[in-house]
């Protein structure tokens, strides 16, 4: 599950269609903060290094043309600087921004409005990525800015682009947001050690109790935290990945018998047992920590038909692919075995092998069953038992039930230890131009 509606009531239209706001969220690792006041004057900047195409975009025709930027004096630059802006120290009092609008598939397109977008005087929070120092416009660094509607901060606010909850709810000023962004990790960080890229918010979080409830601090914090659990979970090595001979069986008709083969590392995460739950962590404020995870499963007819490796998106064996929800810790470890609340979310797949008649129509009836359940909040996403006993040998059994009467039984051995090559890390963000 991604960031939710929380985080979609805080971005305007734009912005929620392509998943392309880089203020509230993590940051990639060219993009650099700072407090300044907007200049009246513009400058030919050129594209720098930007990759465009000149197309419709979100805030105008997007029609080919010579690239300005507008000069933005520098109050207070942001700890963390990317590039030659390292270098350079406090001594910066001068950038050029770059403004750019953004197509349907979210990739750059020129920017059809005034080059002067931000109103002389205007002072605010800027967030814009740092251009190599050879793209620099006369010595002066000069900033990409892929999302222009999101800034300066709080001018975003005035502007209707970054919603308030409620009207009266209090904000950060963009002095507080500065500070907030001197402790945030970049993206990379976050991928190389999510839980050490976390040291400098918890610190931020125990300075600053009174500003976690102030806008935008619930959606920043939502999402970084959210994305390091991601990748605390996408690290992990499954205990029970492998090879399986799984078997589904109807009441009172036959069965089907088919192989699964895992991945070693979740896709995804399992963020609770159930809807319910999740929504109750959110409503309490609860930092985002999932109890789980998806593993993906490639299914085949016999042994020698399963696949290697993970099918790619655009291929159509993908639908012979389900997914195991494993619950990361055990619900009984000893010596003798070791128990994991799990589910094995094949009956798609398992439909796909099945030959027409009756046995298919009672799984794609029992799909629909299962599927409401769900819906209703009556089960639980991890409904059956993964029992590993000492000798190593793994068993998973789950019976559902409805009103009382069986629905549906799952039970599959794993034969081997053998397991999909694990799927590329997929970026939760769009590529930075």
């Amino acid at each position: 599950m991604l960031i939710g509606a929380a985080l979609a009531l805080a971005l305007p239209t734009p912005a929620r269609a392509c998943s392309k706001t880089y203020l509230i969220g993590i940051r990639g690792p060219r993009y650099a903060h700072f407090i300044g006041v907007a200049g009246g004057d513009t400058v030919a900047a050129g594209p720098g290094s930007v990759k465009y195409r000149a197309e419709a975009g979100h805030f105008g025709r997007g029609a080919d043309r010579a690239i300005y930027g507008q000069l933005v004096g520098v109050e207070r630059l942001g700890t963390r600087r990317p590039g030659a802006l390292r270098s350079l120290g406090d001594s910066v009092r001068e950038v050029i921004l770059v403004p750019w609008d953004y197509g349907a598939d979210c990739q750059p397109v020129p920017w059809s409005q005034t080059a002067r977008w931000i109103p002389p005087g205007t002072r605010g929070f800027f967030s814009a990525a740092v251009r190599d120092s050879a793209d620099w416009i006369d010595g002066i660094p000069t900033f990409d800015v892929h999302t222009p509607e999101e800034n300066p901060y709080p001018l975003a606010l005035e502007r209707g682009y970054m919603m308030l909850p409620s009207r009266d709810d209090p904000h950060l000023s963009a002095e507080q947001l500065l500070v907030l962004y001197n402790a945030l990790p970049t993206s990379e960080e976050v991928t190389r050690d999510a839980e050490g890229a976390l040291a400098a918010l918890r610190q931020w979080r125990r300075d600053h109790p009174d500003e976690q409830t102030r806008f935008p601090t619930p959606w920043i914090l939502e999402s970084i935290l959210w994305e390091a659990d991601y990748h605390r979970v996408r690290a992990i090595r499954s205990p029970i990945a492998g090879t399986y001979r799984v078997t589904i069986s109807l009441p009172d008709r036959d069965s089907i018998v088919f192989f699964a083969r895992t991945t070693l590392r979740p896709r995804s995460q399992l963020e609770a047992l159930t809807d319910s739950a999740a929504d109750e962590r959110r409503a309490w404020g609860k930092d985002p920590h999932a109890v789980g995870y998806y593993l993906v499963a490639g299914i085949a007819s016999t042994l020698k038909e399963l696949p290697k490796q993970t099918a790619d998106y655009r291929d159509g064996s993908r639908r012979r692919e389900g997914a195991v929800a494993v619950v990361e810790v055990p619900m009984i470890d000893t010596q003798d075995s070791t128990v994991w609340q799990g589910s094995f979310e094949v009956i798609g797949a398992a439909r796909e092998l099945a030959p027409p008649g009756e046995f298919r129509d009672g799984l794609a009836a029992a799909d629909s069953i299962l599927r409401r359940l769900i819906t209703i909040r009556r089960r639980s996403y991890a409904s059956g038992y993964f029992v590993r006993r000492s000798n190593g040998s793994m068993r998973y059994t789950m019976t559902e039930h409805y009103v009382g009467d069986p629905v549906l039984t799952v039970r599959a051995e794993r034969i081997s230890l053998e397991y999909l090559s694990d799927p590329p890390r997929p970026s939760l963000l769009p590529p930075l131009p």
